[in-house]
Formats: C-alpha cells, structure tokens, sequence
C-alpha cells in the first residue's frame, strides 16, 4: 500500500503492522490470561477453605 503526499512516495509495510498487532494481542493475552490464573487461583483457595473438613482423631 503507497500514499502519495508533495510527489513524495510513503510506503507503509501492511506485514509489519500486522506483526506488531499480533505482538500486542500475544502481550494482551498474557496479560489477562496472569491476571485471570491469580483470580483462578484465589477462588479456589476461598473455595476449598469454605469446604474444607477438619477430622480430628486424637480426641476419640
């Protein structure tokens, strides 16, 4: 793709731009997908302390 500005040729390299978009989406993605794993991580942690059993055997 090639504008045309003052009889000057600009030319805009589409792969690279569509390299940096992939870059950003990837980084994005890792982003959420750390944020999520902790938020994952941190309801479970709530969850299993809610069901958590307690069988105490040494004063029977």
């Amino acid at each position: 793709m090639a504008h045309y500005r003052a009889n000057n040729r600009v030319q805009i390299d589409l792969g690279e731009i569509d390299h940096a978009t992939d870059e950003i989406n990837f980084l994005v993605r890792d982003t959420f997908l750390q944020k999520s794993l902790i938020e994952v991580h941190r309801l479970l942690k709530v969850h299993l302390m809610e069901n958590e059993t307690v069988i105490d055997i040494e004063s029977a």
